[in-house]
């Protein structure tokens, strides 16, 4: 099992029409038997239809809506790469310098 977690939103405050516009999502997908994948979901500029909404009132909730309806696998390929990390003999990860609990 895959839990998804929002890292951050990263923005970009150049242009005064979208003030602090979101340009970046950050992910964190952690596998139940421990790997973790982190990956960026780039944004594109919003068009003339789409509502902005100022940074400060953006909330996790959007941030997960937006993810998805960039990419409607909902992660599939993080998923594949972490149970193919589980499943495997010969790689894995790990932080040699902590104590395996």
């Amino acid at each position: 099992m895959v839990t998804w977690t929002i890292e951050g939103l990263e923005y970009d405050d150049t242009n005064p029409d979208y003030p602090k516009r979101v340009d970046l999502i950050h992910l964190k997908a952690t596998h139940s038997s421990g790997p973790i994948h982190y990956f960026a979901i780039q944004l594109g500029t919003p068009s003339s239809e789409e509502v902005y909404t100022p940074f400060e009132n953006l909330t996790e909730e959007w941030a997960f809506n937006v993810w998805r309806s960039i990419d409607p696998s909902e992660g599939q390929s993080s998923i594949g790469y972490l149970n193919d990390l589980v499943e495997s003999q010969t790689r894995g990860q790990g932080k040699p310098w902590e104590p395996t609990i």
